[in-house]
């Protein structure tokens, strides 16, 4: 009789827990997508969706700026973000081109450091709705393979001085680009500096670097003390990409020096850390 009482108060007790362990799902704090020149409706809709994707491979805790009102009318669960460590960081942004949607996203894997990056251009809000699932699998698939790979050289359209000179735009935290038919450039960045810009067309890469001497404010939002102690030690931005699109998107990577920081206190310096970008030739 002991045993018939035993084996299924066991069972009770462990079933739970073991449950419970096989439940344990990654946590992955999901920050608010940086949104430009797109309405606060339809960025919220999009945002919805990755949620709700995200919750497909682990526990979203969502980060949100602490204001009187979710401070006095969230739980204390809500504000697990401030104590719990993630295993993953997810950001992103959407930016408008003209009609065109430029969707980017990084995901920081904590236990590695690692960042896997991803930039896609969808010709409008609806194709980018429709493709936003494959875009989230993609930064969690092992197969991971970024745009420039699955985009072979050989692929790439002739480059030529007189199809890539004119303005520029997609790169975060740059305005415009403009490539001039000499080798020469100019960025102006969002947070109002210039940084002149020489290039060259090696076989078929255009191949950019900066030339001017760095300014803090070329890695603006940062703030200021670890921007100046960044710009006194960082490298010259570089790009190297390839032309698509009927010569109407620049795509590759950039090289910059980047920087993990607490505040105003420096943590790590990340030099030849590479960004995948993409810039759509605009008409203005």
């Amino acid at each position: 009789m002991k045993k018939k009482f035993w084996i299924p108060l066991l069972v009770s007790i462990l079933f739970p827990i073991l449950a419970n362990a096989q439940e344990t799902k990654p946590v992955i704090r999901f920050m608010p997508l940086i949104t430009e020149g797109i309405g606060h409706e339809e960025a919220r809709l999009i945002e919805r969706l990755i949620q709700s994707y995200l919750s497909d491979f682990g526990e979203v805790v969502i980060f949100f700026a602490l204001s009187p009102e979710n401070i006095t009318s969230g739980s204390s669960q809500d504000f697990d973000f401030l104590t719990q460590v993630p295993d993953y960081i997810f950001t992103g942004s959407i930016r408008s081109d003209r009609d065109k949607r430029i969707f980017s996203l990084e995901l920081l894997t904590i236990g590695t450091g690692e960042t896997s990056s991803y930039i896609s251009i969808h010709k409008n809000t609806s194709d980018l709705i429709l493709k936003a699932r494959s875009l989230v699998e993609m930064a969690f698939s092992s197969e991971y393979i970024p745009a420039t790979e699955r985009e072979k050289p050989e692929d790439a359209e002739n480059l030529t001085e007189k199809g890539i000179a004119g303005l520029w735009r997609g790169d975060p935290g740059i305005e415009l680009i403009r490539l001039q038919r000499n080798g020469r450039g100019v960025a102006l960045f969002s947070s109002g500096v210039r940084m002149d810009l020489s290039y060259s067309i090696e076989g078929n890469t255009l191949k950019i670097i900066q030339s001017s001497r760095n300014n803090e404010r070329f890695y603006h939002p940062l703030p200021f003390e670890v921007a100046k102690e960044l710009s006194a030690v960082a490298e010259p931005m570089t790009w190297e990409l390839f032309l698509y699109e009927k010569g109407t998107t620049l795509r590759g990577i950039k090289r910059t020096t980047e920087v993990r920081h607490d505040g105003s206190a420096i943590l790590e310096f990340l030099p030849n850390t590479v960004r995948e970008v993409a810039w759509i030739k605009s008409a203005r």
